[in-house]
């Protein structure tokens, strides 16, 4: 059984044209919306949903907040910025114990 949600064709299009993998800034992708999607961008170019690529077999990275390194572990390799966590209020992507838009704790934080 395929448990995949369809994205509209139109939404996927927009997603496309607003990812830029060779910039050295967090792009539309990595802010947050491919995952409310499920979706990430391989540095092969694939759109994939798990955590490996589906076309190449390469992790699932992330792009430091700080100096904007890809990374795959926890911590980035170049400043050793822990991998930013998500907002459940806000959406907005943080590295501090709670969040720097509403103030919402990190949901693993006690």
């Amino acid at each position: 059984m395929n448990d995949r949600k369809e994205i509209p064709r139109e939404l996927l299009e927009k997603i496309l044209a607003n990812t830029h993998t060779d910039s050295p800034r967090p792009t539309f992708m990595s802010q947050g919306m491919g995952s409310v999607l499920g979706l990430w961008q391989c540095s092969c170019g694939f759109m994939a949903s798990g955590n490996f690529c589906e076309q190449c077999g390469a992790p699932k990275s992330w792009i430091c907040l700080k100096c904007s390194a890809r990374n795959t572990g926890n911590f980035c390799t170049e400043c050793g910025t822990r991998k930013p966590w998500e907002c459940q209020m806000c959406k907005a992507l943080n590295i501090g114990e709670k969040c720097g838009r509403c103030g919402m704790p990190e949901p693993s934080a006690k």
